[in-house]
């Protein structure tokens, strides 16, 4: 795990459940992993609500998630965008995640690196 200076604080924010971006500058070497920025309070996201997150994996490549189709029963699995490089140089990239009516989107530096047009709607986050 890894840390990005100071540890964001919960707030209570409005939720537009289907139009959304989460996006963050970082700056690592780590080859550990973890979730970079997101809603909810396990680093490891065990949350019961995994939706809104990007995270990094052991290879350093970066990945933007929710769970798409909010109310299905059973729930849908978790919908994932993957940058192709890795982002644990040492550099500080910018990454962001959204989802509008358009589709699911993931950007690093700016540029598009994945989207999804038929990914819509999230699930609602408690």
């Amino acid at each position: 795990m890894f840390s990005i200076g100071t540890a964001m604080q919960a707030a209570d924010l409005p939720i537009i459940k289907d139009v959304f971006a989460i996006s963050m500058w970082f700056k690592t070497t780590t080859d550990s992993g973890g979730k970079l920025i997101g809603f909810g309070m396990d680093p490891l996201m065990a949350d019961a609500a995994r939706v809104r997150h990007i995270w990094m994996d052991t290879t350093g490549k970066v990945h933007s998630g929710i769970y798409p189709n909010a109310g299905t029963k059973p729930p849908l699995p978790q919908h994932m965008l993957c940058g192709s490089k890795a982002l644990n140089d040492g550099k500080w990239p910018m990454v962001a995640g959204v989802l509008w009516g358009g589709g699911q989107v993931f950007y690093v530096d700016g540029a598009k690196v994945g989207e999804d047009p038929s990914v819509t709607t999230a699930q609602n986050y408690p």
